[in-house]
């Protein structure tokens, strides 16, 4: 069945893997998203992502984008 929906989903950090609370409950609403939607997932990360994170969270996702983000320069700005 093809998605009906294009949605972006916006997360201040990688949800994987999902160790913490907000990175758990993002992945389970990717998770659930995905069944109706066609995402696009843009996420901050402070560190490189892995390989295996973005290949177990980018099957939730049509397009997976992740931006690098020092926390000292986001305070900076």
């Amino acid at each position: 069945m093809q998605p009906a929906v294009r949605s972006l989903f916006v997360t201040v950090r990688f949800p994987y893997p999902p160790i913490t609370g907000d990175r758990l409950r993002a992945l389970q609403q990717l998770r659930v998203l995905s069944e109706r939607h066609s995402l696009t997932l843009v996420s901050l990360a402070g560190r490189p992502v892995e390989d295996e994170a973005r290949k177990r969270v980018g099957a939730y996702c049509e397009r997976l984008v992740v931006v690098p983000f020092r926390r000292r320069e986001g305070a900076w700005n």
